[in-house]
């Protein structure tokens, strides 16, 4: 991230002597929080998302093309049990998800509530829309692409479970290292995966017919990220040099860059792509292993890289004509939350181009052939928000919210105002204090070092016109500001 312009926020907040009539913290905070968008890709037009609602937790599956969300699993109470890691089979009918934290150094799961029956970090999964059942515990779910099994990560190995048999849940093979980074096949058949091994590792792909592991150009680097080609016949992944780990990127320097290999899944026989400068240049915003910041698109492979100083969109084509990869993206600002198009031709993903305050939701093809095109926020200035974009079908699903109303899940469309709420979904309570809230004015101002801050100044209803009042200032430090 370019820390010349964006690395710190201030939020000025003024207040009246003691604050609004009626205005608490409870009725703030009674909005249920939705995050977590995630869309099941191909034509299926699912998705779904978590709602935390005054601390009980829930999970929602999304049919965009009906434009209707319905609730497959519910925590009521605040347990303080987080849910996260939504994974769709490609075919859109099986959802899994984590419930829980992942334990400490001494294996213990986080039990805010101290629950005398203990915590766990398990996975869950819903199949056609049904309640969900918990599969065992773990992490890291990755769905079949019938939607049939699901495999997941638990004590450095991976597991296979049916989707619809709890707790049947058997590890998939057997091998040395710390196993990850599942991956399935499109025809289901084989399941790419990393094996961690210290100072370095290993992608391997593992055969569920042959019961046979396939090393890909096994060596000395660190390779991860598996990504399959959508014929199933090719293995994508990321290979750094190997020791010590995080020099590529979190040190100003960049280390030594990253390649992006492609291997035969058959041979495990491999060729590198592109590989990125030495330095500052070379460092990719390294995702998780079900992230996508890394993505296996139609003919291209997509990815993020401050190469310039700023995190923007690249891709390469996978056939090796092109000897660099094509900048999708420009400017001053940053690109994530990538969701191809059903058909692989275009790329949706959230940047605050051109609205550096706020984020919105834009377009671009992943050849490169036409420039980026905003697609939610309406004319500039915006007063919205728009994130998250999830793109199922011939349907795209963004998180919405403004300076009044919470965040929602919003259907995107052609009339005004360009979204559309989803039915379904949970309704903001009575006691919610819209009619109090004041928008915020957007400010900025020059640090003593010459770097340039963005604020927000929250004034009272009721301040006269000259009169003073006192000011708290809050420093937000992150990049991770909605707005």
């Amino acid at each position: 991230m370019n820390i010349r312009r964006l690395a710190v926020i201030v939020t000025v907040v003024a207040t009246a002597a003691r604050g609004q009539d009626g205005l608490t913290i409870e009725r703030v905070l009674s909005q249920p929080h939705v995050y977590e968008l995630t869309a099941a890709g191909g034509a299926s037009g699912k998705a779904a998302f978590a709602v935390l609602d005054r601390g009980a937790r829930s999970i929602y599956a999304v049919d965009a093309k009906l434009n209707r969300a319905s609730r497959i699993a519910h925590w009521p109470g605040d347990g303080g049990q987080n849910l996260a890691e939504l994974a769709w089979s490609s075919n859109g009918r099986t959802l899994a998800f984590v419930r829980g934290e992942s334990g400490n150094a001494q294996r213990v799961n986080p039990n805010p509530t101290s629950d005398p029956a203990g915590a766990e970090q398990a996975v869950w999964a819903s199949v056609d829309g049904a309640v969900a059942r918990k599969l065992g515990k773990g992490s890291s779910p990755a769905v079949s692409p019938d939607g049939n099994w699901v495999t997941f990560d638990r004590d450095s190995t991976i597991y296979l479970a049916p989707s619809n048999a709890p707790s049947a849940a058997k590890p998939l093979f057997t091998a040395r290292g710390v196993n990850s980074q599942a991956a399935w096949s499109n025809d289901g058949r084989r399941v790419a995966f990393v094996s961690a091994r210290g100072d370095h590792s290993f992608v391997g792909v593992y055969d569920r017919t042959a019961h046979a592991i396939t090393w890909m150009a096994p060596g000395v680097d660190r390779d991860e990220l598996p990504r399959w080609s959508g014929d199933g016949k090719r293995v994508l992944f990321i290979r750094t040099k190997g020791g010590v780990r995080g020099g590529n990127f979190i040190l100003p320097t960049g280390g030594t860059g990253f390649g992006i290999w492609v291997a035969d899944a058959a041979t495990g026989e491999a060729k590198r792509l592109w590989h990125s400068p030495a330095g500052a240049g070379g460092r990719l915003r390294l995702p998780s292993a079900a992230g996508t910041q890394l993505l296996w698109v139609g003919s291209h492979v997509v990815f993020i890289t401050e190469a310039d100083g700023w995190q923007h969109l690249y891709s390469i084509p996978v056939d090796g004509s092109a000897a660099e990869p094509t900048q999708l993206t420009r400017g001053a600002c940053e690109d994530e939350d990538l969701s191809p198009s059903a058909d692989g031709k275009t790329l949706y993903y959230s940047s605050n181009c051109g609205d550096v305050d706020r984020k919105h939701v834009w377009r671009v093809a992943v050849d490169g052939s036409s420039a980026p095109e905003r697609v939610t926020g309406g004319p500039f200035p915006s007063k919205s928000i728009e994130w998250q974009p999830a793109a199922s079908g011939d349907q795209l699903l963004v998180l919405h919210a403004d300076w009044r109303n919470p965040v929602e899940v919003m259907r995107v469309v052609t009339q005004k105002p360009g979204v559309q709420p989803v039915a379904g979904t949970p309704a903001f309570p009575a006691e919610y204090p819209f009619a109090m809230l004041v928008e915020p004015q957007a400010v900025t101002f020059t640090a003593a070092d010459g770097l340039e801050i963005h604020g927000q100044l929250f004034m009272p209803k009721n301040l006269a016109a000259g009169r003073k009042a006192p000011a708290g200032p809050r420093f937000m430090p992150s990049n991770r500001l909605k707005l």
